[in-house]
């Protein structure tokens, strides 16, 4: 199953919305094209590091998601580091 049709049959899950269908797929399949637009941690590690405001502009997330396809899992753990570097345990 790709990803869109994985996160469309997470979905219809009850209390499965699109952002934990992508967060179930990211940490728990470990797919590494997921990129979580609906993700404020992302949004404002995009806005921090890019120099945009918050909320970044659509067109330029959706630009990043071309740009760091077909690593965008890869490219969101980054971002995520970049604004909290406090490790993790999962």
């Amino acid at each position: 199953m790709n990803d869109e049709d994985a996160i469309i049959y997470l979905s219809q899950l009850r209390q499965i919305g699109r952002w934990s269908a992508e967060m179930i797929l990211l940490f728990t399949y470990n797919r590494p094209n997921i990129w979580p637009i609906q993700d404020i941690g992302l949004l404002r590690a995009i806005s921090k590091n890019y120099k945009k405001k918050y909320l970044p502009p659509n067109s330029f997330v959706l630009l990043l998601n071309k740009r760091f396809s077909p690593y965008c899992s890869v490219a969101t753990w980054y971002l995520w580091r970049s604004i909290d570097p406090e490790p993790i345990q999962y």
